[in-house]
């Protein structure tokens, strides 16, 4: 599998400018993800001017923090220069912890989709591919580290909205709301360390839950997140 790496300048705006919006070319695609094969991978980092140090800020600066099963995706191209394709989440909610929710739509940056659309929008090279993977291939995009959500998983989420775009929540500090429920387990794919430096939010899940911080993400305990997520909620944060 072919793979590339880009670098994007990004404003905490930047996940709303596409939200509800999408080139033609993507609103349909020739087969769906998951009987088509990644044959090219493009991972995209960017600079990010705000973000939280602990759970208890990623809770305190949500409009909504929410568990809920995914019950559709679907990739679209996205119409700025941020990042180059978002997927569209269609919740089924299980539970609301904080916020209200009011059939909106999650949209998060990173997605799968076809190589055509990929490639004829962002003029990118794909001559080593074959013809077969070049028509019916997928493009996987991951968007500083966001987990792409496919149906059926289940998720907690911590979302913010943008007045401008009253239909859709994206993740908090755009890459820290997404963790996926994995059995007794949460991942968060985004948060990243090395052997100098780990990320602060990482520390502190760390130092209250436990758990592993790898090249995958941080997993820790699903039970303690539940019992995070369950403590009471100022009515001024609601």
């Amino acid at each position: 599998m072919k793979k590339l790496t880009i670098f994007t300048l990004s404003l905490m705006t930047l996940l709303t400018c596409a939200c509800g919006k999408s080139s033609d070319s993507s609103e349909s695609q020739s087969a769906p993800a998951a009987e088509q094969q990644v044959v090219l991978q493009v991972s995209a980092d960017a600079d990010i001017n705000k973000c939280a140090y602990s759970l208890d800020e990623l809770y305190d600066s949500a409009a909504i923090v929410m568990k809920v099963r995914v019950s559709s995706v679907q990739a679209k191209l996205a119409e700025n220069d941020a990042f180059n394709v978002y997927t569209e989440v269609v919740p089924e909610v299980l539970e609301v912890y904080k916020g209200e929710y009011s059939g909106e739509k999650i949209i998060i940056g990173g997605g799968k989709i076809s190589v055509s659309e990929y490639a004829e929008k962002f003029d990118t090279d794909i001559s080593d591919l074959s013809d077969n993977e070049t028509e019916n291939g997928l493009v996987e995009y991951i968007w500083l580290n966001n987990h792409i959500p496919s149906a059926g998983e289940e998720l907690v989420f911590f979302g913010t909205t943008n007045p401008g775009y009253p239909d859709c929540f994206e993740p908090s500090f755009l890459n820290q709301g997404v963790f996926v429920c994995q059995g007794d387990s949460v991942r968060i794919s985004s948060l990243n360390a090395d052997e100098n430096w780990c990320e602060p939010l990482a520390e502190d899940i760390m130092s209250r839950f436990g758990g592993s911080l790898s090249d995958g993400g941080l997993v820790f305990p699903a039970s303690e997140m539940e019992t995070f997520l369950q403590k009471p909620v100022n009515p001024t944060q609601q």
